[in-house]
């Protein structure tokens, strides 16, 4: 499949041009500055209907991501009315276009239930088809769920993925990622193998807090402890974050959700 272009840097005059050609990626990029109001004056409905007509070119039916917006404009309602069961349609075109995001889309649909049965087994599924692409997001949420008591069990695997999803820089498996090892420390007959621990657990929630300023409150039960360890805990966040900024990470195209602020690990 090609991967389309990168329309994003051109003037508003010159994209309008390439749209009159037909051309779907520049439907897309019109269809995103209508909908937050990039250079033009804001208009979902607008955008709505570029998403539309993108969707439906038979030349670009391989754009996942356009299927991806489309369903994000049906589940949040932007520019036409909300609609789960659309969205979950639009999601999964957008998977059978192999779209990572549309991959994960599906798969939490199945999970929490929207737009189609919750089936914990087709979640899965979808879920680990993302993970597999490395797409945090998924990486979290099937740890959550493999780390959950119950018939999909396995802690083994669920807190890699957590480990793994932490790495890329999810504030909430940071978090989870804290929470684990806090376990661990609790458990550890070593002082000092405990403390150290602590000092990891407290790294892991200072980069959280820092993509998510909520985990804050939670760093902070630390600080009424020993200042020498806290400084340790500090030293091992930057170790990690320099690890983290060495990675390299696919940029995808923006979908509406994103570009609206709307996307994010909690609301999914």
């Amino acid at each position: 499949m090609r991967w389309p272009s990168d329309m994003s840097h051109l003037s508003l005059e010159a994209l309008l041009g390439i749209c009159k050609s037909g051309d779907a990626v520049a439907d897309f990029e019109l269809a995103n500055r209508y909908l937050v109001g990039r250079g033009v004056r804001k208009n979902r409905p607008k955008a709505f209907g570029l998403y539309l007509k993108a969707s439906q070119d038979p030349d670009n039916h391989l754009f996942g991501f356009v299927h991806e917006a489309m369903g994000d404009c049906h589940y949040y309602g932007l520019g036409t009315s909300v609609d789960e069961k659309a969205a979950f349609v639009c999601y999964l075109k957008g998977a059978h276009c192999h779209y990572v995001k549309s991959i994960f889309s599906v798969g939490i649909a199945y999970l929490k239930g929207f737009g189609t049965r919750i089936d914990l087994l087709k979640a899965i599924e979808y879920l680990e088809k993302a993970t597999m692409l490395y797409y945090e997001e998924a990486e979290y949420e099937l740890g959550c769920i493999l780390l959950n008591a119950g018939r999909f069990h396995d802690a083994r695997k669920g807190e890699a993925l957590i480990t793994r999803a932490a790495f890329q820089g999810h504030a909430a498996a940071q978090e989870r990622k804290a929470r684990l090892i806090s376990a661990m420390a609790l458990a550890e007959s070593s002082i000092d193998l405990s403390r150290e621990l602590y000092c990891e657990a407290y790294a892991w929630l200072n980069l959280a807090s820092a993509g998510n300023p909520r985990y804050a409150e939670y760093r902070d039960i630390f600080m009424v402890e020993d200042q020498t360890w806290l400084l340790r805990g500090q030293m091992i966040s930057r170790e990690i974050e320099q690890k983290i900024r060495k990675r390299t990470l696919y940029d995808y195209p923006k979908t509406p959700s994103e570009l609206t602020g709307l996307y994010t690990s909690d609301n999914v």
